[in-house]
């Protein structure tokens, strides 16, 4: 009896070590990719925002740290960036290009920016290079005679203006 005792307790002492060596690696995991620093997105871009995209009212949620549900992370300084990216290559290599794609669906690098007198964001995929992204700047346009606030989005190395966002599914259409 007392030797059974005694294997119900070196097992759920093996059990109980391997789950916090399992829990240590997932810490780790979460960032080895370099994703230290929450970015806080401007106060003017968050919320619910809506906009007509192929003639459908597309819908958009800035929070603090997220731009559709994808976290976003302050960009690396850039010898950090060039050693991550460079890990980034040697794994999707091994992996046939899944770890990037797996990568930019959970995270997004963002950065500041500031025209025209207001403070918006860029957001591009993780450890993605230069020249691409989306822009987000708050600014205002006159609906009906009144000033409304609005979301100019931009796209691209050039922050080509595709299309504003609106509070409401009304001012879309």
């Amino acid at each position: 009896m007392q030797k059974s005792k005694k294997m119900v307790v070196i097992s759920l002492t093996i059990l109980m070590g391997l789950g916090l060596t399992g829990m240590r690696a997932s810490k780790v995991q979460a960032n080895s990719w370099g994703t230290k620093v929450p970015y806080i997105t401007p106060k003017q871009t968050r919320g619910t925002w809506y906009f007509k995209e192929n003639d459908k009212i597309k819908k958009l949620v800035i929070t603090a740290h997220t731009f559709r549900g994808k976290k976003l992370y302050r960009i690396l300084p850039a010898k950090e960036f060039n050693k991550m990216s460079a890990k980034l290559i040697k794994a999707d290599e091994k992996n046939h290009y899944r770890v990037s794609k797996k990568i930019s669906a959970k995270w997004l690098q963002a950065k500041t920016i500031h025209k025209n007198g207001t403070t918006g964001f860029n957001a591009d995929g993780w450890l993605a290079g230069a020249g691409n992204g989306t822009y987000f700047l708050p600014t205002q346009k006159i609906h009906r005679g009144k000033k409304v606030p609005t979301l100019r989005i931009g796209y691209g190395a050039g922050n080509w203006r595709m299309t504003y966002a609106y509070k409401s599914k009304a001012l879309a259409k």
